[in-house]
């Protein structure tokens, strides 16, 4: 985005949602670790593979995600600052 399209009042709403994902995800991740089996608290021998499936798709985006959504947050700030001149 350059300086000529930002605008004080644009919001970016994609922003918003990656981060309303991302939370989203997190809480399922940490729900189904009590259905996998490498589970510390609960040693149940019958355990949910799609759950354990569904865990490990998640697992390699949580974190960066988290990052990428920081470093997105931080560059459109000081773009929104350097535009005001605050910067």
């Amino acid at each position: 985005m350059s300086k000529e399209e930002f605008n004080d009042k644009q919001r970016l709403f994609y922003l918003d949602w990656l981060r309303i994902f991302a939370i989203f995800m997190v809480f399922v991740y940490h729900a189904l670790r009590i259905f996998s089996q490498n589970n510390e608290i609960v040693n149940d021998p019958n355990y949910v593979e799609s759950a354990e499936v569904f865990e490990w798709i998640i697992l390699p985006f949580g974190m960066p995600l988290f990052f990428i959504i920081s470093g997105m947050s931080v560059f459109y700030g000081v773009q929104y600052m350097k535009k005001k001149g605050n910067f």
